[in-house]
């Protein structure tokens, strides 16, 4: 019979902490998830408390109130933030083969193959590839 309420007790607490946002939170390397789901990618975060920022440039983050992903920041201010407090905050794309439509409006491709203007990043409208053109700035005499 104890083991039976204790079986029921810990399901409960289960079922709790899952509809409950207050504490429906996972960590993974970390005791102390900071969001919905916290990854502490070097197990270098403090068991209680929060990281500090050089911890934290190695966490992956899902904010509990927004949802949005966080690389290397614990408060996403967007859908995908990767501004962190290290330097590795490089954003690596890739070519690939589809086509704008297939891709959809607001991908991003990186064309290595386009001749003669040579490798440059593309953003697709839904339609059409087109080049992201970077101004050059202008010297005022």
């Amino acid at each position: 019979m104890k083991e039976k309420i204790r079986q029921l007790l810990l399901s409960l607490g289960v079922f709790y902490s899952c509809i409950n946002p207050a504490f429906a939170q996972i960590g993974i390397g970390t005791a102390s998830p900071q969001g919905a789901l916290h990854i502490d990618g070097a197990r270098d975060n403090p068991a209680s408390g929060n990281p500090l920022p050089i911890q934290a440039a190695n966490d992956i983050i899902v904010d509990k109130a927004t949802g949005f992903i966080g690389a290397g920041v614990l408060h996403p201010l967007v859908k995908l933030d990767m501004r962190s407090a290290g330097n590795e905050n490089a954003l690596g794309l890739n070519t690939t083969t589809m086509t704008a439509a297939e891709a959809g409006a607001g991908a991003v491709r990186y064309d290595v193959v386009n001749v003669p203007i040579g490798p440059k990043i593309e953003v697709s409208d839904g339609l059409v590839w087109h080049k992201a053109y970077v101004a050059p700035k202008r010297q005022w005499l």
